[in-house]
């Protein structure tokens, strides 16, 4: 059929061929750089209105009954015809398990995917990662970097040492930022002891268990307007079991090793391993040593006590030589020695003077 010229029809039309040729070809031989071909579905209605579908695109095929059915079903329809402010919505529909389900929607506030919420996975590939964004439908849960549930609603995974996460501000101010907030909203019952949020640091065993070797978990202790406090634990797997060893209280105190396990406490100075040393499983504390021969231990060559304030004169008690020294760093000091003080009081407000040394030596023998 050789047509020159426009062609009108006010019936519809088929085409078929025998063959897998192309069945309609559009050609425009403009050499202008304008668009052309150009194929438009238009619906011609006097009465639009909100929800009228103006076209529709079907592949139909045959199942293995010799029956006919539609593949992929595409839809446009009008949802706003307002002069002025007009909005089209857009549906490509396909065929799942005998059922037409929903795949894309583009309305004029949203782009969906799975509007049916059914169990169709959503994939995205990036050059080296068949995996790079992946939906878990049924699972309801999403992935980045891998198909695999990790057991979160937020699974990130890596193949390599590179970093997972990165928060970046470039907010020239000197205020906070990124900032990353965990938050618990308890709506309109928030009880003290609420744990607010846990992060967990987790490996496999020998056995490969998933194991929980470090927690961190921030609580409400106090949920009182005005007088709020939190907590926040350090726990730590110990001999197989998660164990507190840092508990920071808002107005209790920080403690170390809350739940009294024979986990020793140490802290170093610039020269010295164990400058404070708390032996767990012997109620001791030591100061210059890991293990101290009392409750309380203070080790060096020659070791020594101040007592008084900084840069002025001074109480000395220390050891040297296989002598206990008593002194102090003034001239005139003398050394008092007392009984009966109170227990709230300060020794020169109170109690009964056994003794005193300085220039002279004297008792009380009263």
């Amino acid at each position: 059929l050789q047509v020159d010229g426009a062609i009108t029809s006010s019936a519809g039309a088929t085409i078929t061929v025998a063959d897998n040729s192309d069945t309609l070809t559009l050609i425009s031989t403009d050499a202008d750089a304008n668009v052309g071909p150009v194929l438009v579905l238009k619906r011609n209605s006097a009465s639009a209105a909100d929800n009228d579908f103006l076209g529709r695109q079907q592949f139909v095929g045959k199942n293995d009954a010799d029956e006919e059915f539609v593949l992929t079903d595409i839809l446009t329809r009008i949802t706003d015809a307002s002069d002025g402010t007009e909005d089209a919505r857009f549906d490509l529909n396909t065929m799942v398990a005998g059922t037409s389900r929903n795949r894309i929607t583009v309305s004029a506030t949203e782009t969906i995917m799975n509007e049916g919420s059914v169990d169709l996975d959503f994939r995205v590939e990036s050059d080296n990662n068949a995996n790079m964004l992946f939906v878990d439908a049924g699972n309801d849960h999403v992935n980045i970097g891998t198909s695999t549930d990790h057991g979160g609603v937020l699974n990130v995974e890596t193949t390599g040492n590179e970093v997972n996460l990165v928060l970046v501000c470039k907010d020239t101010d000197a205020n906070s930022g990124p900032i990353l907030d965990l938050t618990r909203d308890a709506g309109d019952s928030p009880s003290d002891d609420d744990i607010m949020g846990t992060i967990r640091f987790r490996n496999d065993d020998s056995d490969l268990n998933m194991t929980q070797y470090v927690m961190l978990q921030a609580l409400v202790q106090d949920v009182t307007s005005g007088t709020e406090d939190g907590r926040l634990k350090f726990i730590v797997m110990s001999g197989g079991n998660a164990r507190n060893f840092l508990d920071m209280s808002g107005s209790n105190a920080i403690v170390f090793n809350e739940d009294s396990q024979d986990v020793d406490f140490r802290v170093e100075s610039d020269g010295n391993s164990s400058m404070l040393f708390v032996e767990a499983g012997t109620d001791r504390v030591g100061i210059g040593t890991n293990s101290p021969d009392a409750e309380g231990h203070i080790s060096g060559t020659s070791p020594h006590i101040d007592l008084g304030p900084k840069g002025s004169n001074r109480a000395k008690l220390g050891y040297a030589s296989t002598n206990l020294l008593l002194g102090t760093t003034s001239s005139g000091g003398e050394v008092i020695i007392k009984n009966n003080v109170c227990s709230t009081d300060a020794p020169e407000s109170s109690g009964d003077e056994i003794a005193r040394l300085g220039d002279t030596v004297v008792f009380n023998e009263s």
